[in-house]
């Protein structure tokens, strides 16, 4: 017993060490410092501020690996400063900066698992955040400058979806599976 819960508390330092995307499978990554869940495939264009945010909210996606619909995105949150980076606020600046590694400024070097990610117009590959500003602007932010600010929310922009959490990888289900067949199986040896 104690070797098992010295092996899951050295894995769960192992990932608090090593920050990153990491692949769950079925096209979501798991950030592991800002517990949430990006799934790059999730993506649109030429959407007004409220019309990103009905996107995101009324989003499902089947995700194949877990036989499971998750239903709870939203887009990202233009809040906080990580890394020690003024321009890494909000989970688009923290995935821009400290997660993928892009300089203020560009060129991005950078998109890691989002390969349709617009990086090339320091004008237009804007993504909308989910906070508006009263006088009719929101928080977007720039993925091919690397810069946040506030934009009409009128605008035609772009959009990702995030939630929050991470997904049970799939050799967890199974472990937890195999675990509570074990306990069943002990408990009818204990009952006979």
């Amino acid at each position: 017993m104690k070797r098992i819960v010295l092996i899951v508390f050295v894995m769960v330092s192992v990932t608090e060490i090593n920050a990153a995307l990491i692949d769950r499978g079925g096209g979501l990554f798991y950030d592991t410092e800002l517990d949430i869940t990006w799934a790059p495939s999730l993506q649109t264009t030429g959407k007004r501020q409220y019309e990103a945010h009905t996107w995101a909210q009324n989003l499902t996606y089947y995700d194949s690996v877990r036989d499971v619909t998750y239903s709870d995105w939203r887009l990202p949150s233009p809040d906080g400063v990580y890394g020690g980076i003024p321009e890494a606020q909000g989970e688009m600046g923290h995935l821009y900066f400290i997660t993928l590694g892009n300089p203020l400024g560009g060129p991005v070097s950078n998109v890691g698992p989002f390969s349709n990610l617009k990086v090339t117009d320091p004008t237009w590959d804007t993504y909308w955040a989910i906070k508006t500003i009263t006088g009719g602007y929101a928080h977007a932010f720039n993925m091919a400058t690397g810069m946040q600010w506030a934009w009409d929310s009128g605008y035609q922009l772009n959009a990702l979806a995030v939630r929050d959490g991470d997904v049970p990888e799939p050799a967890t289900l199974l472990l937890f599976g195999l675990g509570g067949l074990g306990l069943l199986r002990k408990r009818k040896k204990c009952l006979s």
